[in-house]
């Protein structure tokens, strides 16, 4: 090798050499800056569950200078100063992450409860959507689901029943196959009125988890909802068999097997037994138009009470024609109860609904 090619190779290994010293101090520089990122993004979550958020803020600002590529860490500020009501700073900063990642559904969550907070309804829910439909890093479909309930709250804390039920029913067709998110929508359908969908979910649940007792509760609610006081009782009883310790579904059970005692409707009566029903109906009618009605009201109660008094007294065995002059006298009953008292209380919604019933 001649000396020239012997100073080229010399050359060529002293720049390889420099080339790989410093790609190596480039790594180490790298892994310094992003191990140091990272301590202060663990500091900053520790002071932010603490309740530190100040303090947490400028920990997070801290790690994003050592990381400003890192939007996991640009979303934990932003939070943190939604957190801390500084909202004008948490959305400009928010802003210029959409700019740069548009499809980003944290971002638009965030925004929308920005939005939400300031009072500008309408954007919120338009970012909610964004959200809802959007793309979640690493989504399991609970973060999209969340945030269609948080949707559905701002909807009904600001009026809007009507879109909230809309928004319902399409999170109803977006859930998981989770019992626990499925009986969740499920029974905020039943408040919203769309007891018919409610009960297909919770039949669903249960076709999953037979002995899902919130499911079985939710059964009989939505039976009661729609009037099957029978099909409401079975559910209940369920309910209390397989959780015990379900006060709710025992005060269900406790008012539909109430309703159910006083329904003189049912096909399995005698007609004894349906006149005896009647007759009860009389008198709890009677017992509550007393209880809330002053003497003197009017002439029409003060005609009204002596005859069912009357009609107690001297028709306590059944002769025909005798069970719907009972059942017009119970209405009339209910009628002034309700023109005098106004709503019923609670003691007396299982008489205020069957009354409904009979009525029909």
């Amino acid at each position: 090798m001649s000396p020239r090619s012997q100073g080229a190779l010399l050359v060529f290994v002293v720049l390889a050499l420099l080339f790989g010293i410093t790609a190596w101090l480039a790594n180490v520089y790298h892994t310094e800056r992003q191990s140091r990122a990272e301590t202060y993004y663990r500091q900053a979550d520790v002071l932010a569950r603490a309740g530190r958020l100040g303090e947490a803020v400028e920990q997070y600002r801290a790690a994003i200078s050592y990381a400003p590529d890192n939007a996991h860490y640009q979303l934990a500020l932003a939070l943190a100063l939604t957190d801390l009501g500084r909202l004008q700073e948490a959305g400009s900063h928010l802003s210029e992450m959409h700019e740069a990642d548009p499809a980003n559904a944290w971002i638009d969550l965030l925004l929308a409860r920005i939005s939400a907070r300031e009072g500008r309804i309408d954007d919120a829910v338009s970012e909610y959507h964004q959200a809802i439909y959007g793309l979640w890093p690493g989504d399991t479909g609970s973060d999209r689901i969340q945030a269609g309930f948080e949707l559905v709250q701002l909807l009904e804390h600001t009026g809007r029943s009507g879109t909230a039920l809309a928004e319902l029913m399409a999170l109803s067709e977006e859930t998981p196959q989770d019992p626990t998110v499925q009986t969740r929508v499920a029974f905020l359908l039943l408040q919203h009125g769309s007891a018919p969908r409610a009960s297909e979910m919770f039949l669903k649940v249960l076709e999953s988890d037979p002995h899902n007792a919130a499911a079985a509760l939710g059964c009989g609610e939505a039976a009661f909802a729609q009037g099957n006081y029978a099909a409401a009782e079975n559910w209940l009883r369920k309910a209390v068999q397989w959780d015990h310790n379900n006060a709710e579904a025992a005060t269900w059970l406790q008012e539909t097997a109430e309703i159910r005692s006083l329904d003189p409707t049912l096909v399995t009566l005698s007609a004894a037994g349906r006149y005896e029903r009647v007759l009860t109906l009389v008198s709890r009618t009677l017992d509550a138009l007393q209880a809330c009605a002053a003497p003197g009201s009017s002439a029409e109660i003060e005609t009204l009470i002596p005859e069912a008094q009357d009609f107690l007294r001297n028709n306590r065995v059944h002769h025909e024609g005798d069970t719907p002059r009972a059942v017009e006298l119970a209405e009339q009953l209910w009628q002034a109860r309700k023109q005098v008292c106004g709503k019923a209380p609670k003691s007396q919604e299982p008489l205020d609904l069957m009354m409904a019933k009979v009525a029909k």
